[in-house]
């Protein structure tokens, strides 16, 4: 564990296509042979994510939670991933992140565009079999729900 700083100005669109992991049950099980298998791209994800946050940069930290992302298919796969990730590059999002023991896909943006609430209905309409979506800022410590449309 480590203090990373306050994280760059970012938006987050979180998207859950449904279905249920057991936490509990996932964190039994012994995916460190997965993870390992992981370790080259989770270490160029840190210090992406590590140099966007010191440089305030959303972008990197953009990237590197792709590449996260992208390797964490090999230990709980997202079906969606793919097209979520298609749709993120063509709506100028910075990245994708993932619940490496979940179900949500998100879509990062960089706040100073102040494009959040468009991308959101557009996911919206691109989407329409995610069983929930919600609009968030991100925030040091964690997230807040943008109010309004979400």
């Amino acid at each position: 564990m480590e203090v990373l700083g306050q994280p760059p100005p970012m938006e987050l669109i979180a998207l859950d296509f449904g279905g249920t992991v057991d936490t509990l049950k996932f964190n039994r099980e012994d995916h460190r042979r997965a993870w390992e298998s992981t370790s080259v791209a989770a270490e160029e994800a840190l210090v992406l994510v590590r140099a966007g946050i010191a440089n305030g940069d959303p972008a990197e930290v953009g990237r590197g939670a792709s590449i996260s992302a992208l390797a964490a298919q090999s230990v709980l796969p997202k079906n969606e991933l793919p097209e979520v990730m298609d749709f993120a590059d063509r709506m100028g999002a910075v990245g994708v992140n993932v619940a490496h023991s979940g179900t949500v896909i998100g879509i990062l943006l960089d706040a100073r565009q102040r494009r959040g609430l468009s991308v959101y209905k557009q996911a919206q309409r691109t989407f329409p079999q995610a069983e929930s979506m919600q609009h968030f800022r991100l925030l040091a410590g964690g997230i807040r729900r943008v109010d309004g449309n979400s």
